[in-house]
């Protein structure tokens, strides 16, 4: 019988692994080169710059001050509106404008502006950044010292709620 000894092969230098290792390693090459242009051209780089307050910025807008004053006996307004409010704002992004929404509430009233442009409540933005703001509006009877709430949402952004409590209507 003979011997069962593994036969001696002689080998190349390089084994079955480091052969695929240098195959893969080469196509993948030839595929780059594929989507290489024939000639080398200058980039395109088109870029703007944003503001500093703006760059990498979701700050919501910032309401700081509310003002409610009736206009009762004064000249009528031509909503009927017994109410203006004028309020002071930030935004980061300066984006408020009259499309800005109005969220506003009145205890015991309930909501009285719910996502209504400024503009619609026959108001008025000053400036996109920092300024003031006044609508118009109606709130139900109440007795007392009823407060008002209010948030703006400004490109998807919702501002903090103010509140301010109401004059009472004449007497």
């Amino acid at each position: 019988m003979e011997d069962m000894k593994p036969q001696e092969t002689q080998s190349s230098g390089l084994s079955r692994r480091e052969l695929l290792k240098v195959l893969a390693a080469g196509s993948s090459a030839l595929a780059a080169a594929a989507f290489l242009p024939g000639k080398w051209i200058r980039p395109v780089v088109s870029s703007g710059v944003l503001p500093a307050h703006a760059q990498a910025s979701n700050e919501p807008p910032v309401i700081f001050s509310l003002d409610v004053d009736p206009i009762f006996g004064r000249q009528a307004h031509p909503n009927g509106a017994d109410y203006i409010a004028s309020f002071s704002y930030t935004d980061p992004l300066s984006a408020v404008s009259n499309a800005a929404l109005l969220y506003a509430s009145v205890d015991g009233c309930g909501q009285i502006i719910n996502g209504s442009s400024i503009a619609s409540q026959a108001g008025n933005v000053s400036d996109p950044q920092s300024g003031s703001a006044y609508f118009y509006f109606n709130a139900c009877p109440f007795n007392g010292n009823a407060a008002m709430h209010l948030r703006m949402k400004v490109t998807g952004r919702m501002s903090n709620e103010i509140k301010t409590f109401l004059p009472p209507p004449p007497s």
